[in-house]
């Protein structure tokens, strides 16, 4: 079990460390609102707080995102008319809090693999996690992701499910019977990508909800199968998902998105990619990340591409609404240093009149992080 964490932190290290870091902004995040509702029962004034005045419990959504005070983000003209062309009022979704415990053991079972043996966890972080391993092989669930991962030495059929990876329309309907038979009818997916690795087929794909997708943080959704249709590993979201019927979202305004998205207090996610791998070895080597804190990455991006998710982390999250997904290039600051980089932005996508504004008081202690 070791050598696996071991392996998992090696592929997945960075993502870890940001995950790290954002799990820390959400206990401030709680902290902070707890001392806000003092506040409130004290009669003090909080400045820069949205009102939650109204009839919804859900009409002000705090989203599960951070916050850039050093990015210049700009758009392409062709991105901004795809901006514009997307605004509209789109639905938000509560999450079932529910384990799918049920479905992940039954899993194991109809897999053949209900002879590994059985462990569970528990974290303040994770929440608690069940394991079901034979040496090198595993299947894992996580109740907080509401996620199942697995991995096998010997590729395995799957039964009741015919996997064809050469044929990406065929692989949605293939991921559909797959679910209609261990967990859910009600799944919908989408292939994004199928990349050859060696022997193995890579699909990597997404839940969509009213055709869109649901992005996850990592590792995301995907399948490694064999020509024939066997799986090597993969992972499946269990989380269920009821459409909120008390209110339609209406996005930013493609103006008011480009004149705000660089201020501190925007939520917003930047992930760098495809630095320099001699960048990042000079970190690597010291035993952590370029940044250890978003807060404090500065650079200036071009975004030429653009898309809606419904950004999922995990059962805590109450409701899920839409997150533009954004992908550009540019410039890192690394140390003074100018480096390119790819980038993925997830930014707050509906109109700032239901967006949660937090306390100045959390963005002095996020500068007090640095």
């Amino acid at each position: 079990m070791v050598e696996k964490i071991k392996k998992f932190l090696k592929k997945y290290g960075v993502f870890v460390s940001i995950a790290f870091v954002l799990v820390i902004l959400f206990a401030l995040t709680l902290a902070l609102l707890l001392q806000d509702e003092d506040a409130h029962e004290n009669g003090d004034d909080i400045a820069d707080v949205t009102p939650i005045d109204v009839p919804s419990e859900f009409k002000i959504v705090q989203q599960p995102l951070g916050y850039h005070k050093n990015y210049n983000i700009n758009f392409t003209s062709n991105v901004f008319n795809q901006l514009v062309q997307k605004e509209g009022n789109y639905p938000g979704f509560t999450v079932k809090e529910v384990s799918h415990f049920g479905w992940a053991e039954d899993f194991v079972n109809r897999i053949g693999k209900g002879d590994f043996e059985y462990t569970t966890s528990v974290s303040a972080e994770q929440g608690v996690s069940h394991y079901w391993e034979n040496d090198s092989e595993w299947v894992t669930y996580d109740e907080g992701r509401d996620y199942i991962f697995m991995r096998f030495d010997t590729p395995i059929y799957i039964p009741d499910v015919t996997f064809n990876p050469r044929d990406e329309d065929g692989l949605q309907e293939d991921l559909s019977n797959f679910a209609t038979n261990y967990f859910s009818s009600d799944f919908e997916y989408k292939v994004n990508d199928i990349n050859i690795l060696g022997n193995f087929y890579r699909i990597e794909y997404s839940r969509v909800l009213k055709e869109i997708p649901i992005y996850l943080e990592m590792p995301r959704e995907y399948l490694l199968l064999t020509p024939d249709g066997r799986l090597k590993e993969g992972a499946f979201l269990l989380a269920e998902f009821v459409e909120y019927t008390g209110i339609q979202y209406p996005l930013i305004s493609a103006e008011e998105l480009r004149n705000n998205i660089n201020f501190k207090k925007y939520p917003k996610n930047v992930e760098f990619r495809n630095l320099d791998p001699e960048v990042e070895d000079r970190f690597d080597t010291h035993g952590y990340a370029v940044f250890s804190n978003p807060f404090t990455q500065e650079g200036s991006i071009e975004v030429n591409d653009v898309g809606l998710v419904y950004f999922y982390v995990g059962l805590s999250q109450r409701i899920i609404v839409p997150t533009f997904f954004l992908k550009g290039e540019g410039l890192l600051d690394v140390e003074g240093s100018l480096e390119s980089a790819d980038f993925i932005i997830l930014a707050s996508a509906i109109d700032s009149e239901y967006v949660y504004v937090h306390p100045q008081s959390y963005f002095d202690t996020l500068e007090g992080l640095e």
